[in-house]
């Protein structure tokens, strides 16, 4: 496939990726994750995201729990190269919608919030529409992850 092909290959892999697999605009991942109290997801968010080298941020505690990493840079994946991109940050967003609350405490059902930010060596600002298969792909295996660790830590009981 020569260069031209391969462009407009990349292209459209982009829109069809940025139309149909992300939630929230076209640099934004989005997965439910599972359900969790608040103690637990924060224990499960910190161990995945440094697992995947990010470092926690910032958090809200309940009603409104999420919990934000700082960006982190990566190298771009083949497919964002492609697209002329030099430079890649990605930054991780768990959030809790409340869902019951128990004497055993308040269970919360999870979405995991995956953003993609790039830039050209034409442009140098950041461009958040840019998400690829392989970034999706990236995006999913830490949602997978957080999932299963979610999903591992069974019932708690709160004495």
């Amino acid at each position: 496939m020569n260069s031209y092909n391969r462009t407009w290959a990349a292209a459209l892999a982009v829109a069809v990726v940025t139309g149909c697999a992300s939630v929230g605009g076209a640099s934004t991942f989005r997965e439910d994750v599972g359900t969790a109290t608040e103690p637990d997801a924060t224990t499960v968010m910190e161990r995945v995201a440094g697992q995947f080298h990010y470092q926690v941020n910032r958090r809200e505690e309940p009603p409104n729990f999420w919990i934000e990493t700082h960006w982190q840079v990566r190298p771009p994946f083949e497919d964002e190269r492609e697209l002329g991109v030099i430079h890649a940050e990605t930054r991780l967003t768990l959030r809790g919608r409340q869902r019951v609350d128990t004497l055993l405490g308040s269970h919360f059902a999870m979405s995991l919030l995956v953003e993609n930010r790039t830039r050209t060596a034409d442009d140098p600002a950041w461009v958040e529409t840019r998400n690829t298969l392989m970034f999706e792909a990236y995006a999913k295996s830490i949602a997978d992850r957080l999932e299963q660790e979610l999903r591992t830590i069974g019932v708690r009981r709160f004495h």
